[in-house]
């Protein structure tokens, strides 16, 4: 070989030009396109060419030129493939429930083992509502009544629901399909049992069948599936069949939207990989469900400003106000917070010393500091899935760099914090980040070449990491100048008048090529040169100079390439040993931010830590609506004394009553707003509160009509008090606002009164009821005598100006029997005639004079005949008719002449039908007396 690279051209004057080839060393991880390593010549001859004048100049290629050719064994580019928040429910049976759901985030499943469920499937409900699922898979056993629930939130939510036959969700199946599942946690180390090796398929009855290897066990041993459940059995209770159903459909599910993308990327798809399998503990959170949320504004959205957007824009709510976090798992966590508030008081005063501490104004710029320092911790756990998936870039390594540096930083802030009472988040952060997530970060550091990574849009790795690679690189450095040498020699071997350039270009996968530029429609034949390929002017040739490089050089970008992802790969293998620990650390930071969220918002909404009790209390003094404050100039701060089963002697139910739009309806969130933010770790905006654990809270503040749900407003409003009425304990709060109002007056009063004696004589929860519906009190069927009961009412003011009413928004004790219809009406803009009239029907209806309504439309000439034919008639009824010693019809004459009022015709009729009575009377006494004198 070295021989043949010190052949020279005789016949040439060789000089090289300035520009050198161009290397393009770029590797696009998803596919190649020919990156190549060219020298260029240019060589003079010394003779010219008699017609054209043409000089002997070879020009290499340009450095963008396009290859059109398809190169076998290139990588195909995997887009993202966004897996789903998959819900499975499995009800079979009326009352009979059982669920699971997958986060693809966190990369676990929860359970919800087999329990017992309302007839209306309030359960169900509420966990699809916490969940919040883009896809649910149900069976075709599945009651209808549940299939209807979940349509339902379809209607209203993007969601897609999967029916599956009867056949795949039986638990046999479901068990194989567990049994596939394993998780990182070394601990417990699952056998892998494959479903497909466990599964044949039977196309002629479109079904599955259970193959009978997955059964028995492998000689004298347990065998691999029933060693698999035995150790599953660690995660979750496999003697649970609906919840072994439910489970196992979603993890076939997950499995099979996942093949796609395990195909598109190369990758062996080895059962499903999990950080866990927990229980949902739904007795540990309190029962909150959409109504409530949407009524109390925890969660709200607008549309974005930018008309073509179909992103969300979030609105004024609790959540919005509360939200600072600068981490996405952080934002993610303190949504999960406001869907599911503690029930532990324990775990409820440990997030209240951790707010307190942080909230504190000496801890200002501590808390700064953290917050500023938390913006690197990015979401580690998608990044991890990538990287183990073969779908990350070096951007993935760097937010893990990112994330654990932070999170070092933190620990460093945590180790030098003193705090007055043992804050178990500090605690967990000394603890969890340790010295060998500081190796491996160092480690990551010390392989991967950041500033090569990032020009190359790949993962670079280190010169000095491998020895092998260096020499391969420093070879490879230094191609230019051989490629421009062999490129010297092949230059005679061209005879003249075919091309004016040569080239020696490098292509990776194809090897080192001599390139040659002609026009021509077929590649022009030289001695001893083999076309290969060609595009539109440039022929490209395999000759014994280039083997002689190949066999020498060999395919050096590839090699290179090929041990960085070895060495990265090692890495990658490196990371699934820290794994746990670092997903750890990203959730208790994003836990940390939640509460420096807290704090923050504490200290600029002005809200104070509230007591928390066992007891099912509600003592507030000044307590303000955190909404509603942020849009007016003053907020007028009321009282809450309430108490379930007369604790500390105070009655359990609030009534309100006032005028329309005195603030009632805001006064009933304010105080459901307590108790929710004292339970997700929050301080709460009053002067002073103590706050009893509430495990639920029912509204019937805000009728959510839509075309989707086939129901009457009232009916929504029945739906939701039939919710409240059947859940409620001992512990809850409901909030009612002016139930009954879509309906009949006296039926919904009816209703509105059976109701408060059916909460005060069955669980007596916490209950606060606002009602219009006046004759309740009015008529006794409520008495002010009764314990239990205290009533109250928003202050107003009558004044004598344009708009009658004055607000004071103020609660005070007593009720008030009136809803001052007609001020708020003038204070909107209501003409006064229209007002003045509605006050007279009133009037009139109240106190059983409807007749005068009818005043309003005659005229006097109306009115003067009215009372004209009053006074005739009650003349004509205190007449006592003697015929024997007056006349009548002369008496009548002069009745109505004194009246004055009737027409002459109308007279004579009058006459007429007196002496027709008259003469039948007669007749009648003529009758009797003959009658006596037969007997």
């Amino acid at each position: 070989m070295h021989g043949n690279l010190k052949r020279q051209a005789t016949s040439a004057t060789s000089t090289r030009e300035s520009r050198s080839g161009e290397t393009v060393k770029r590797l696009k991880g998803k596919k190649s396109h020919g990156t190549r390593q060219q020298s260029t010549l240019a060589l003079t001859s010394q003779t010219e060419q008699p017609q054209s004048g043409l000089q002997r100049i070879l020009t290499g290629g340009s450095e963008n030129e396009e290859m059109n050719t398809e190169q076998g064994g290139d990588v195909i580019m995997v887009g993202e493939i966004k897996e789903q928040r998959t819900l499975s429910l499995h009800g079979p049976f009326m009352g009979n429930l059982a669920a699971a759901w997958y986060d693809p985030e966190a990369r676990k499943v929860q359970v919800l083992e087999d329990t017992k469920d309302t007839l209306n499937w309030d359960l169900a409900c509420l966990v699809i509502e916490q969940v919040r699922p883009t896809l649910i898979i149900m069976s075709t056993r599945t009651q209808n009544s549940l299939i209807d629930k979940v349509e339902e939130y379809r209607d209203q939510n993007k969601c897609e629901l999967l029916l599956l036959s009867s056949h795949s969700c039986c638990p046999k199946a479901a068990s194989i399909h567990l049994a596939s599942v394993r998780f990182s946690d070394s601990s417990v180390t699952l056998p892998v049992c494959h479903a497909e090796e466990q599964f044949a398929y039977d196309e002629s009855r479109s079904g599955m069948t259970v193959d009978d290897r997955g059964w028995r066990d492998e000689g004298a041993g347990m065998g691999t599936y029933r060693l698999s459940l035995v150790k599953l059995g660690c995660w979750m209770n496999i003697n649970a069949p609906l919840a072994t159903v439910a489970a196992g459909v979603l993890v076939e599910q997950v499995k099979k939207g996942r093949t796609m993308e395990v195909m598109l990327g190369g990758q062996h798809l080895n059962g499903l990989e999990l950080i866990a399998l927990e229980s949902m503990d739904l007795e540990r959170h309190m029962q909150i469900n959409k109504d409530t949320l949407t009524s109390l504004a925890i969660f709200d959205v607008e549309s974005h400003a930018f008309m073509y957007s179909d992103q969300d824009k979030q609105a004024l709510s609790i959540f919005g106000k509360l939200d600072s976090t600068v981490t996405p798992l952080g934002k993610k966590l303190l949504h999960t917070w406001h869907l599911r508030p503690l029930l532990d008081l324990a775990e409820i005063s440990t997030r209240h010393d951790a707010v307190e501490f942080f909230s504190s104004p000496e801890n200002a710029y501590f808390m700064t500091s953290l917050r500023k320092t938390m913006k690197g911790v990015r979401n580690v756990p998608a990044h991890c899935t990538k990287l183990q998936t073969g779908r990350g870039s070096y951007a993935e390594w760097q937010c893990l760099v990112d994330a654990l540096t932070a999170a070092f930083e933190i620990r460093n802030f945590m180790c030098g914090v003193t705090t007055p009472v043992s804050l178990p988040i500090v605690e967990k952060i000394r603890e969890t980040i340790t010295d060998d997530l500081i190796i491996f970060c160092q480690d990551m550091n010390a392989i991967i070449d950041w500033d090569a990574s990032r020009l190359e849009s790949r993962v670079a790795v280190r010169p000095g990491v491998d020895d092998e690679l260096d020499n391969w690189r420093e070879v490879y450095a230094g191609l230019d100048a051989t490629l421009n040498h062999v490129a010297l020699m092949i230059y005679p071997q061209v005879p003249p008048g075919i091309s004016s350039s040569v080239n020696v270009v490098y292509l990776p996968q194809l090897g080192y090529l001599a390139v040659i530029q002609a026009d021509a429609d077929e590649p022009p034949e030289i001695p001893g040169w083999e076309s290969r390929f060609h595009t539109e002017d440039r022929y490209y040739y395999k000759t014994v100079e280039m083997e002689d490089l190949d066999d020498h050089f060999g395919d050096l970008y590839t090699l290179m390439i090929g041990k960085e992802i070895e060495i990265i790969q090692r890495l990658v293998e490196h990371l699934k040993d820290y794994e746990i620990s670092i997903l750890r650390t990203v959730d208790i930071i994003a836990e940390l931010d939640c509460i420096l969220a807290l704090a923050r918002a504490a200290r600029e909404l002005g809200l104070k830590r509230p007591v928390m009790r066992e007891e099912p209390v509600l003592q507030i003094r000044k307590g303000r609506h955190i909404l509603f404050e942020s849009l007016v100039p003053r907020y007028i701060e009321n009282d809450t004394m309430i108490a379930s089963g007369g604790v500390d002697g105070l009655a359990s139910m609030m009534i309100i009553t006032g005028a329309n739009g005195s603030g009632k309806s805001a006064y009933g969130k304010q105080v459901a707003l307590m108790a929710f933010l004292a339970q997700i770790g929050s301080f709460v905006p009053a002067e002073e509160a103590v706050i009893g654990i509430c495990d639920k809270i029912f509204t019937r503040l805000q009728t959510r009509e839509s075309t989707s749900r086939h129901a009457s407003a009232f009916m929504i409003d029945l739906g939701q008090v039939s919710q409240a009425l059947r859940g409620a304990t001992r512990h809850s709060l409901i909030i009612m606002d002016e139930f009954g109002k879509g309906t009949h007056p006296a039926d919904g009063a009816g209703l509105l009164a059976g109701t408060i004696e059916y909460l005060l004589q069955g669980a007596c929860p916490r209950s606060i009821v606002m009602t219009h519906f006046h004759e309740l009190f009015a008529n006794n069927f409520i008495t002010e005598d009764r314990l239990s009961v205290r009533f109250c009412h928003m202050k107003t003011l009558l004044v004598d100006d344009s708009d009658g009413i004055q607000y004071l928004y103020k609660l005070v004790p007593s009720l008030s029997l009136t809803s001052n219809a007609a001020e708020c009406a003038l204070r909107h803009g209501i003409p006064k005639r229209i007002v003045d009239r509605a006050q007279e029907v009133t009037k009139c209806v109240s106190t059983f004079e409807i007749s005068k309504l009818l005043d309003a439309t005659l005229t006097m000439e109306n009115i003067q005949e009215i009372k004209a034919s009053e006074e005739l008639t009650r003349r004509f009824l205190t007449w006592d008719i003697d015929p024997d010693s007056e006349d009548v019809i002369e008496v009548l004459r002069q009745m109505i002449e004194e009246t004055d009022v009737f027409l002459e015709e109308d007279i004579s009729i009058c006459v007429e039908g007196t002496a027709n009575r008259q003469n039948a009377a007669t007749s009648d006494e003529s009758s009797i007396d003959s009658s006596e004198e037969v007997h």
